[in-house]
């Protein structure tokens, strides 16, 4: 007569029921264990074993950054970036102090051959005509080119160009804004 467990069941199968349950957690305990993280940003990595996140980025390369207009001049020609302020001004009374090769577009852009349309700023002689400076903060994002000056535009300050005086007056002044020279003239 074969032995019968109290639930009617036989020991083999008591026993088997019982290997297939430690196998099973012996193979989640043994497994590899991979770790998918999702990112908003797909230039950010996460490296589990150091904890600490890592930022890539392959499209800017390394700037400079300057805070004297000392440090300006001795890194002339290098990616350089700087706090300024920037305030509007009108066509009003408009005629360009650097050479335009009739490129201005709706009077307020410039169509340059490698950034494309891009804003006119006005900016003191530290900064050859022509160059290509992209300012932003966490309100304000884009891409312009010198291409005026202005007597009252001086050291880091910029004036970036509207259709009018009136108009510009809306802008009002940014402060602390971040401007990275990413080509130095034409």
């Amino acid at each position: 007569m074969r032995y019968k467990h109290k639930n009617n069941t036989s020991l083999k199968e008591y026993f088997f029921c019982l290997f297939l349950v430690i196998a099973l957690l012996f193979i989640v305990a043994t497994s590899n264990n991979k770790n998918v993280i999702v990112a908003s940003n797909i230039n950010t990595v996460k490296s589990i074993k150091s904890s600490r996140i890592v930022k890539i980025d392959k499209e800017e390369p390394n700037y400079i950054e300057v805070f004297s207009i000392e440090d300006f001049n001795n890194n002339q020609g290098n990616l350089i970036k700087f706090k300024g302020n920037i305030m509007g001004y009108g066509l009003d009374y408009q005629d360009f102090k650097c050479e335009t090769n009739s490129k201005i577009i709706n009077k307020i852009y410039y169509k340059d051959r490698t950034y494309g349309n891009v804003r006119i700023l006005a900016a003191s002689d530290i900064i050859p005509c022509g160059s290509i400076i992209k300012v932003s903060d966490h309100k304000i994002n884009f891409i312009a080119i010198v291409l005026d000056r202005r007597i009252d535009v001086t050291d880091f300050n910029m004036k970036l160009l509207f259709e009018s005086e009136s108009i510009s007056s809306y802008l009002g002044e940014y402060s602390n804004l971040e401007f990275k020279i990413m080509r130095w003239g034409y």
